[in-house]
């Protein structure tokens, strides 16, 4: 099972509102796939109990990182 679609079934099983784990599942989800070295992170404005494995977005972690 790949990474995006355990993050997937997890985010949406959070987001169950039968579950009572989350307030309205709007919120952030992201994960760190050191695979590959880039972040998992779900778009803005998905809802966790209905996210499907597209609406995750693959950053690179060069990207985040700035130096001084």
């Amino acid at each position: 099972m790949s990474i995006v679609k355990e993050l997937n079934d997890l985010a949406v099983s959070a987001g169950n509102p039968g579950e009572d784990l989350t307030i309205l599942a709007e919120g952030n989800a992201a994960a760190f796939d050191p695979d590959s070295n880039k972040f998992l992170v779900k778009a803005s404005g998905v809802v966790m109990g209905s996210a499907k494995e597209e609406d995750w977005v693959e950053v690179g972690k060069s990207r985040l990182t700035t130096r001084c």
